[in-house]
């Protein structure tokens, strides 16, 4: 088992060293080819590469770092050379013959926090055979979904699927000194347990607190309501803005917060927070639960407000949606959609109550009478 847990951080040390080198274009044809195939054998990291890539990319406009920050740098890798010499490829080369990976230093301290992270975490751990993989510290960073759902695996070995034009922003020490999380739009969490470190989404002013679960979060800006839907384990939502608001959610139950804002003189903004618990239902044909539908790329509706309806449209099909005819708000109505057009969708709609609808030349503005 120990052998098995050694070959692991081998493998991973040597992956974070070679994406370095990739990254500041220092490295070999053989050693790209190394980088895809362990890469294919440890699948996990992948995620978490890309992240980091992104900070690359953002910072690669820097100079070099100072002398300082070098000097760190070259004694952390010479730690590390001295400990595990096969995952840099034996002794420690020249310095004539060095290319420092300080070129890009944004990537290069990042991958090598990362690895550091490993090395402590491995023998904080006594090199005893721990059979879980050593997880990679990550920095801050944004995630995001635009014009098609992202599916992530967070540091900290949590899965994230963001709906369209949706973003995450995990904080700095995420999975290492907190688990905190910022998000804008709708995600659906599958939450690895950690008694130490509760995973948090902070949604506008709504914290919703996790130890381990499967839950959905809605909270677009344009919406003015943070939406929780919890499918096992259990959550807790408070509000930053609302000391007294805390609620206790159980698995197969919906939290609906609304965020009434409005200015006043000579405060910038105030907020009443409003809510209501409900219970999570199936849509009787599809047997699916229309809160965490799109995660299967399907659109549900089971017996909701047009008023919901038309929400959910808009960001499903990128159109704007006026409701001309005001009795028809709070009508009802259920559908199940997958690949169906805004005007097949709006179509089938009118099976279960009758309205009128066009469509603007264009196809961006669609007018319900």
């Amino acid at each position: 088992m120990e052998n098995n847990s050694n070959n692991r951080f081998m493998h991973h040390a040597r992956i974070y060293q070679l994406s370095a080198r990739k990254l500041t274009q220092d490295a070999t044809l053989e050693e790209l080819q190394e980088l895809e195939q362990l890469l294919r054998e440890h699948p996990e990291l992948a995620a978490q590469l890309d992240m980091h890539g992104r900070f690359f990319n953002i910072e690669m406009k820097q100079e070099a770092a100072d002398t300082a920050t070098s000097e760190a740098w070259q004694r952390q890798e010479m730690t590390l050379r001295a400990h595990f010499p096969e995952a840099f490829g034996g002794a420690d080369p020249q310095p004539a013959k060095k290319r420092s990976l300080l070129k890009k230093i944004g990537w290069s301290m990042a991958a090598a926090g990362m690895i550091l992270a490993v090395v402590l975490g491995y023998f904080l751990n006594g090199r005893k055979g721990n059979t879980e993989n050593p997880v990679p510290q990550a920095d801050a960073a944004a995630i995001e979904a635009t014009s098609s759902k992202h599916e992530v695996t967070l540091p900290d070995g949590s899965r994230a699927i963001l709906n369209k034009n949706s973003h995450l922003y995990l904080s700095e020490g995420f999975g290492s000194v907190n688990r905190n999380i910022r998000l804008e739009g709708e995600a659906f969490f599958d939450v690895v347990h950690n008694g130490q470190l509760p995973f948090i989404v902070q949604a506008a002013s709504v914290q919703v607190k996790v130890l381990g679960t499967a839950f959905n979060v809605r909270a677009y800006k344009d919406e003015r309501e943070v939406e929780t839907s919890l499918i096992r384990g259990s959550v807790e939502i408070t509000d930053k803005m609302n000391k007294a608001l805390k609620i206790l959610m159980k698995p197969n139950e919906k939290v609906t917060i609304q965020l009434d804002q409005k200015s006043l003189p000579d405060i910038s903004r105030e907020v009443r927070m409003l809510y209501k618990m409900e219970e999570l239902k199936k849509e009787e044909v599809s047997g699916m639960i229309s809160e965490t539908a799109w995660v299967q790329d399907k659109l549900v509706f089971n017996s909701a407000p047009l008023l919901e309806v038309v929400r959910k449209l808009e960001k499903w099909y990128n159109v704007s949606i006026k409701i001309e005819n005001d009795s028809l708000k709070e009508e009802r109505f259920t559908g199940v959609f997958e690949k169906e057009t805004v005007n097949e969708a709006l179509t089938a709609l009118q099976l279960t109550y009758p309205f009128y609808f066009e469509i603007a030349p264009g196809g961006n503005l669609v007018i319900i009478k």
